[in-house]
């Protein structure tokens, strides 16, 4: 049994598209050389769900996981937003025998991740596992070289 991670975003019109996550990867280490100019000033609705393959083809959906990401003017993701979140989310993983003070910072994490997060309604995970599971076709963003 083997998994893959399907990255999908849902524009502000609706429009549903896919990330590599080689893609991804990138974007995250290095922001300001993968801007997508066509979601520039947007905060996308975003999916990562997580697939279990069967003879290396999607078998069934196990988790999504939904979360906004924003892109500044020039298009480009702001990935330390994102990694703000990930520490949030590892942070309310752990226990609470810290201090007051670290667990009133730890709460103020928790909350500001809990911002960046959407829930899915019915028509929109149902569209989104459908493309997970290749039962829909689903077009690559495409990212833009800053000099063009």
């Amino acid at each position: 049994m083997s998994f893959a991670c399907r990255i999908y975003v849902l524009a502000e019109d609706g429009k549903l598209s896919r990330i590599s996550g080689g893609l991804f990867s990138e974007m995250l280490r290095a922001p300001d050389e993968h801007p997508f100019i066509a979601v520039a000033n947007q905060r996308l609705r975003t999916a990562e769900i997580l697939v279990e393959l069967a003879n290396r083809k999607p078998h069934r959906v196990v988790k999504g996981y939904f979360f906004y990401m924003a892109f500044d003017r020039h298009g480009v993701l702001d990935a330390r937003a994102l990694l703000r979140e990930a520490a949030a989310n590892i942070d309310g993983m752990l226990g609470d025998d810290r201090r007051v003070e670290d667990r009133i910072v730890g709460a103020q994490m928790r909350f500001a991740a809990r911002g960046r997060r959407w829930k899915a309604p019915l028509h929109a995970s149902t569209e989104l596992y459908e493309a997970a599971l290749g039962m829909r076709r689903v077009p690559y963003l495409r990212t833009q070289c800053k000099h063009e």
